[in-house]
């Protein structure tokens, strides 16, 4: 068997692992999500993909492979920074909560301020996710009206 050296390209290598370290950080605070109790399934899917792009832009010193490892990298970032963030969905389901846990309670100033955090949200809502929080959204207006009465 034949090995044949090739040189290296310090410039590539460098770029490679940061895209390692970074990869390594962006594993870690999945990690803490998940402990969260977030699902972090599709997140975990695209790092999988990561490790086998970073080999063979290590080994080819292509600039298209370490592009493409480049781009599951910010992929991987933006999709746990929703995960941390939160989806509107899961907010508004919050939200729709603390209304009715302070209507429970007669604390109706604090139940309106919220109705109106979460009719900020409902309308950038999807049609589907609107109609999953219309009932609640609704019963909430109806009890504080009453509240009025």
């Amino acid at each position: 068997m034949v090995v044949i050296q090739r040189e290296i390209n310090d410039t590539i290598e460098n770029e490679i692992e940061k895209l390692n370290e970074t990869f390594l950080d962006l594993k870690n605070r999945a990690s803490e999500v998940r402990k969260q109790g977030k699902d972090t399934f599709m997140l975990d899917i695209t790092m999988i993909d990561f490790l086998p792009k970073l080999k063979m832009a290590k080994n080819t010193y292509d600039k298209k492979d370490l592009l493409v490892a480049k781009k599951i990298i910010e992929n991987i970032k933006k999709e746990l920074e929703i995960i941390e963030k939160g989806s509107n969905f899961d907010h508004i389901k919050e939200l729709i909560s603390d209304a009715f846990e302070k209507i429970r309670h007669e604390k109706f100033k604090e139940a309106k301020l919220i109705y109106r955090a979460i009719i900020k949200i409902y309308k950038i809502l999807s049609k589907d996710e609107q109609k999953v929080f219309y009932k609640a959204c609704f019963e909430i207006k109806s009890r504080l009206e009453k509240s009025k009465k």
